[in-house]
Formats: structure tokens, C-alpha cells, sequence
């Protein structure tokens, strides 16, 4: 081993001693141990999006399509919570699934506080839309399934449309 480095220390590349390969060779390993090393910059997160091609009587999308996304790994709770949100609320990337909410909708209030995960959407996510087949209390829930899977930890959601629980979700939390 060592001779082998004696002979590239007195090898020359193009004119150039081969302490300058050298450099860059020990350049190119440290990066490589780095790259190893450090935590993973994406992080695997499933989505669940209504089937358009199961119906139900009422014509209404039926089951749930899990879609599979990388998303930005983040050290905090409440922006990794938003990413995952937001991912959803763009919609499916997969042909044959619906969007859970109108294209318009947005997150106006998102937070995590002692395993509650508070999530406050536009009016827009209430507005029955084409593009948005699910009713609000269907379409919170997929949400909320989304939310569970990738946020094992998470106790409760607590949604709000416009700063207000809507009837349907109050419903929901009965049953």
C-alpha cells in the first residue's frame, strides 16, 4: 500500500504533479462520506386520492388510491405537517385519481401543539367543485388518513374552514 502511494506521489498527470489528482481524489471521498452521512434532504410520504374509476351508486368516487411522494425533509413538526399538506391539496400525479379539494384552496393556518395537528383551509375548500368529487366531511378524512400514516405520533386533527368546524366535520367526530 505504501509503495503504491510513493508511486503516485512521483507520477505526473499532464505536466502536473499527482498531489493535485491526490486533492481532488481525497476531495471527491470526503463528499462522498458527507453525502453518506448526512440525513436524507426527501422523505417518502403516501397521499390518498380518490379513484375516479371505482363509482359508487351516487357516482361519487368510491376508494382511496395511495400515491407515493418525496417531499422536503424538515427538522420541524409544523413544516413538515405543511409540506405534506400542501402536497395534497395540489392533488394526484397519477392518472385516474381526483384532487381531495377545489384547485383554489389553500392553507391558511397550519400548526402542531402537543401531538394536535391543527389545520385551517380556505372558504374554497368548501365549495363543491367538478375537479373535487368528495364532499368536505369525505375529503378531510382522506386528509386525516394521509396525516396518520406519515405522522404516526400525531393524536388528533382538528380541522376548521375559514376559522370555523363545519357542521359536516362536527358530524364526523360524533361518530
Amino acid at each position: 500500500m505504501i509503495d503504491r502511494i510513493k508511486l503516485l506521489a512521483r507520477m505526473r498527470v499532464r505536466g502536473r504533479p499527482a498531489a493535485v489528482g491526490a486533492a481532488f481524489l481525497a476531495l471527491f471521498a470526503l463528499s462522498l462520506a458527507l453525502f453518506l452521512v448526512s440525513p436524507a434532504a426527501r422523505v417518502r410520504r403516501v397521499l390518498f386520492f380518490p379513484s375516479t374509476a371505482t363509482r359508487n351508486a351516487a357516482g361519487k368516487a368510491a376508494r382511496l388510491v395511495a400515491e407515493e411522494r418525496f417531499l422536503p425533509r424538515h427538522r420541524d413538526a409544523d413544516r413538515d405537517a405543511r409540506e405534506l399538506v400542501e402536497a395534497a391539496l395540489l392533488g394526484s400525479a397519477r392518472h385516474g385519481t381526483a384532487r381531495l379539494f377545489p384547485p383554489t384552496a389553500t392553507i391558511r393556518t397550519l400548526m402542531v401543539r402537543r401531538g394536535v395537528l391543527y389545520v385551517d383551509l380556505s372558504a374554497q375548500a368548501a365549495i363543491p367543485d367538478l375537479l373535487a368529487p368528495l364532499p368536505l366531511g369525505e375529503a378531510a378524512a382522506a386528509l386525516g388518513r394521509a396525516i396518520r400514516f406519515n405522522f404516526r405520533w400525531i393524536r388528533e386533527i382538528v380541522f376548521s374552514v375559514d376559522g370555523q368546524t363545519p357542521r359536516v366535520l362536527e358530524e364526523g367526530k360524533k361518530r
